[in-house]
């Protein structure tokens, strides 16, 4: 009875012209909340200013007591705003704090509301940090390039998850970086990294350019998942020294042999970055190994079995220009990509059966060995051979631009999506496309393909797109 009256009474109210034209203003400005202010005078004589959630400062003038609405959840002040933030300017909602890059004041306790979640400082901010000015409950705190102070113990709340600090380049004290940290990115940092430094909750962690010190075992935490060395990092792996926690592992610069044991048993993902260009041999690679990226410069021949059964994905680099046998690629791959300049003979054993989706680079221009099991076939600019024998299972196919070959009684019966490229001239007739397919793209720059007459199934979806060159780097 009660949920019936509850109805009747909404429906009075709903019914009600003027009350639900209200509501739905209210509604439209609690949806509609990210506003822009040239000015403070702007900011105060807003008229719906309660409404706002989201607000960005474009201005440089000092913000007094009730400036900024009560219900700001999110504050993103101007490049050249340089205030020192007085005590309750900040309305005690606030989750996410945007300093401009000309910010450089000092922070005291008390300032910064008890809301605040995350917190993004600029390019000029580099003021020392002020033990309980950033309050507990906050998770993410970004400082940029130019903040070099030391950072003491206790100048970090405990709450913090995500630091970001890339002017940072002091000797790690214990206890400094928060005990349950999980995401930790230094690009300046360039210190010997010693055990216990880093908080064991720690799950990523970036090295950045300038690093290049040893790491020794114990040196990471053993509940790291994620390590990546930027740019410098060049130097031999031991055993052990990387945990057994880790899953991905990113390098840039590393070109040093890599024997067994040097990578955790359990890793996932291996980007090899720009440098590396060493043999692999069986063993070297362990057999958890799901994606791996290889180098820009690699280009050594594969041995059989060199790569692991445990293999689904292989990206080559831009340099990679090597013939493959049988064995070369294992059998577990179903996702192969080749480097742009990837242009030599395949054969029948090339790429295994098992393989489901290949991507051809810029200068491939050869006759197709395609596994019985490729779903999903990627061809690029100068690819422009008969297609004749295509296997039966293919259902995305997509040509690049100097493709101009016949298709009728070349695709397969399984095709659902089919791409031509700009040169493609054949005419299209009714008996060049099999019932499978769904998606048609072609491109502006086609003279015409489709005949005039032809009445295609309205199952077919066409897709006109304009030719725009890509890069290949």
């Amino acid at each position: 009875m009660q949920t019936q009256d509850n109805k009747d009474l909404f429906l009075k109210v709903w019914r009600n012209v003027f009350i639900r034209t209200r509501i739905l203003k209210m509604l439209s400005l609690y949806r509609f909340n990210y506003k822009e202010f040239d000015s403070r005078k702007d900011l105060l004589e807003y008229a719906d200013r309660d409404y706002i959630t989201d607000l960005k400062c474009q201005f440089n003038e000092e913000l007094q007591v009730g400036d900024i609405p009560y219900g700001t959840r999110s504050i993103e002040f101007f490049s050249l705003y340089n205030y020192e933030l007085k005590k309750d300017v900040l309305p005690p909602n606030i989750k996410n704090i945007y300093f401009g890059r000309s910010f450089n004041k000092p922070i005291k306790p008390g300032i910064l509301p008890p809301s605040t979640q995350e917190i993004t400082f600029n390019y000029d901010y580099n003021q020392s940090l002020i033990e309980s000015a950033i309050p507990d409950g906050v998770k993410t705190i970004t400082f940029n390039v130019n903040f070099k102070k030391t950072i003491k113990k206790n100048d970090l709340p405990p709450s913090l998850k995500t630091l970001v600090i890339p002017g940072f380049n002091q000797e790690i004290k214990k206890g400094v970086f928060p005990q349950d940290l999980e995401y930790l990115s230094l690009t300046d940092f360039n210190q010997t990294i010693k055990s216990d430094q880093l908080p064991p909750s720690l799950k990523f962690l970036r090295l950045g350019d300038h690093y290049n010190s040893p790491l020794k075992v114990g040196s990471l935490p053993m509940g790291l998942e994620t390590l990546i060395f930027d740019s410098h990092y060049n130097l031999p792996l031991k055993r052990n020294v990387i945990p057994s926690s880790i899953r991905t592992i990113i390098f840039s610069s590393f070109d040093h042999p890599l024997k067994g044991f040097d990578l955790p048993l359990g890793l996932h993902t291996l980007i090899l970055g720009y440098s590396f260009n060493q043999p692999l041999k069986p063993g070297d690679l362990p057999k958890s190994l799901h994606t791996i990226k290889f180098s820009y410069q690699f280009n050594t021949p594969l041995v059989v079995d060199s790569l692991p059964m445990s293999i689904e994905r292989i990206i080559f680099g831009q340099s990679f220009k090597q013939v493959l046998f049988k064995g070369h690629i294992p059998e577990s791959v179903k996702d192969i990509k080749f480097g742009p300049f990837y242009n030599l003979p395949l054969n029948q054993y090339s790429i295994p059966n098992g393989v489901e989706t290949i991507t051809f680079g810029f200068s491939f221009n050869q006759p197709l060995f395609l596994p019985p099991t490729a779903k999903r076939v990627n061809l690029d600019s100068h690819f422009n051979q008969p297609i004749f024998g295509l296997p039966n299972n293919i259902e995305h196919l997509s040509f690049g631009y100097f493709f101009n070959q016949p298709i009728k009684g070349a695709l397969p019966t399984s095709l659902k999506s089919l791409e031509l490229g700009p040169s493609f001239a054949y005419r299209i007739t009714s008996d060049c496309l099999p019932p499978s397919l769904e998606t048609l793209t072609l491109y502006y720059e086609n003279q015409n393909p489709i005949n005039d007459n032809l009445d295609l199934p309205k199952t077919i979806k066409v897709i006109y797109k304009r030719f725009m060159p890509k890069k290949i780097y």
